[in-house]
């Protein structure tokens, strides 16, 4: 795996820290708990990566200020069924821009994030772009009828989704990721220099 990819993989683990401190105080405390331990988290979350990238990480803002609204009002009004709305709407508006960015625009939403970290023809992009939107519309679909899950058993069935949903993503990345780079990558620019300088 490249340097580049790597980075890649790495913006992604980071992604999912506030989601994974979520479920560790989920099964320590409760779901109140478990909502202000990921807005603090996300918060964390996204200082460090905006340091670390000096740039602000366009995605990860949108998913804070996600994470700041749906967790302030589940904790306003102690309906856990809010934060687990904010998923669902994550899912499909990311999918619903991807893929009519493209269609309507023909713009690649997903090459305007992510050119910095991956190379690829305008082929490679726009198959990328309709696997995810694929997945996206697939995790809302999912994540709707979870979330309908009445009561407590519900709270559990949501957590343990978002357990078996990051192993999943990382597995839906390494497999669209790997084939882009068998068919569609273009060389990484200066990636000796990367090497030398993380």
């Amino acid at each position: 795996m490249s340097y580049i990819n790597k980075k890649f993989f790495l913006t992604i683990l980071v992604d999912f820290m506030p989601v994974l401190v979520f479920i560790v105080f989920f099964e320590l405390f409760n779901f109140m708990d478990a909502t202000t331990a990921i807005i603090v988290a996300t918060i964390i979350s996204f200082i460090v990566a905006t340091i670390k990238e000096k740039r602000i990480p366009v995605l990860m803002f949108c998913m804070a200020i996600l994470t700041l609204i749906f967790g302030y009002a589940t904790l306003a009004f102690e309906s856990s069924n809010i934060l687990k709305l904010k998923d669902t709407f994550y899912d499909f508006a990311s999918g619903t821009v991807l893929i009519f960015s493209f269609l309507i625009f023909k713009r690649l939403i997903a090459k305007d994030f992510f050119k910095h970290v991956l190379f690829y023809k305008d082929e490679g992009w726009i198959w990328l772009t309709y696997a995810w939107t694929f997945y996206f519309y697939a995790g809302g679909i999912v994540n709707e009828f979870i979330r309908h899950i009445p009561g407590a058993r519900g709270d559990e069935f949501w957590v343990y989704f978002k357990i078996i949903h990051i192993p999943v993503t990382i597995l839906w990345s390494i497999i669209t990721i790997s084939y882009a780079n068998k068919k569609y990558a273009l060389p990484a620019p200066n990636i000796h220099q990367h090497q030398n300088n993380p």
